[in-house]
């Protein structure tokens, strides 16, 4: 069974405590597949109702973000794609036979829906189970889709062309909320690791994105750099590891020994100009806790928290390795 639910995390350091909220609709997954031939329409189709101006881009596994150089009226209803030895086949079965609709709010109960010119609709996402796919939030059964290679498909309003987007790969997750911690490390280009400071003013680590911060992190002068890529792919693996992580522990901690990474990433898109985007983590070796920041730019600030206990050996030898120089670092056990 899924829900939409609220994790807090209590962190005490400096007098202060924070609250990290996260949102079990949220979607990540495996970096994407080589571009598959059949992921777009054809251009006559496309050309036939005006979609080739369409661009949707997978800007997390399940996250889509559809934009239109001219005005665009699409169906409500879309569909989900999964790519089997026939082609692409429909799921008919999401949010108990509902299906995967293009709106922001669930309560939205319109036939078709405008995507203005210059204004990208991101839908609410879709979680990667069939019975709670997007607005469903109880089932007797439910289970994970993944495995498995998919695709938004989404429909004029008068049913006469579709288009579809890029591929997206789901990993096979235990728990509903893993999926989260796969989306921050998907799609990389590369990223920054860096020594950070707790904040002297209230700790939010869903606060906007700003260049001296991570996760709501202080960034300590001086400490950026940039991880190569073998320690970058061990990164990875370690974030999506399904059994490093315990969340279900809820501990008041003194904070310090933090490390955060800047994620560059560049999520698949059917447009002509890549797309970039950032997500944060912030390691917590005091507390063995894990931070996770993401969104922004027309998508809500999200923040994600759990404990690395389980893998905690593997990530302090990656911080060691990343910051050689680091004094501090190198005396922790």
């Amino acid at each position: 069974m899924r829900s939409s639910w609220l994790v807090w995390v209590a962190l005490v350091a400096c007098g202060h405590e924070s609250k990290v909220a996260e949102d079990a609709h949220g979607a990540s997954t495996v970096s994407p597949p080589a571009p598959d031939a059949g992921a777009s329409a054809s251009p006559s189709e496309a050309g036939a109702s005006g979609l080739g101006s369409l661009t949707i881009t997978n800007v997390e596994p399940g996250v889509f973000e559809i934009a239109a150089s001219s005005a665009t009226h699409l169906k409500t209803e879309a569909s989900i794609e999964r790519k089997t030895s026939a082609g692409w086949e429909a799921m008919t079965a999401l949010d108990l036979g509902r299906g995967y609709r293009l709106v922001t709010e669930c309560s939205q109960d319109a036939p078709c829906v405008d995507v203005a010119a210059g204004h990208a609709l991101v839908p609410v996402p879709w979680s990667g189970f069939n019975c709670s796919a997007q607005c469903n939030g109880s089932c007797r059964a439910n289970s994970f889709e993944g495995p498995g290679t998919f695709r938004l498909t989404v429909r004029t309003c008068d049913g006469a062309a579709s288009f579809s987007g890029p591929a997206l790969e789901l990993p096979d997750v235990l728990r509903a909320h893993d999926l989260e911690r796969w989306g921050l490390v998907s799609d990389i280009a590369k990223v920054t690791v860096m020594r950070l400071d707790f904040p002297k003013t209230e700790f939010d680590a869903a606060s906007p994105a700003a260049p001296d911060r991570v996760a709501g992190f202080v960034i300590r002068a001086g400490s950026e750099q940039m991880i190569d890529k073998a320690t970058t792919d061990a990164f990875a693996a370690l974030v999506r590891e399904n059994k490093g992580f315990d969340d279900q522990t809820l501990d008041r901690c003194r904070s310090r020994d933090l490390v955060g990474f800047r994620i560059e990433r560049t999520p698949r898109t059917t447009g002509a100009t890549p797309r970039s985007d950032v997500a944060e983590i912030a390691v917590d070796f005091a507390c063995d806790k894990l931070f996770g920041a993401h969104g922004g730019s027309g998508r809500p600030r999200k923040a994600i928290a759990t404990h690395f206990s389980p893998s905690r050996a593997g990530f302090l030898a990656l911080v060691k390795r990343a910051l050689p120089a680091d004094a501090q670092i190198a005396k922790l056990k």
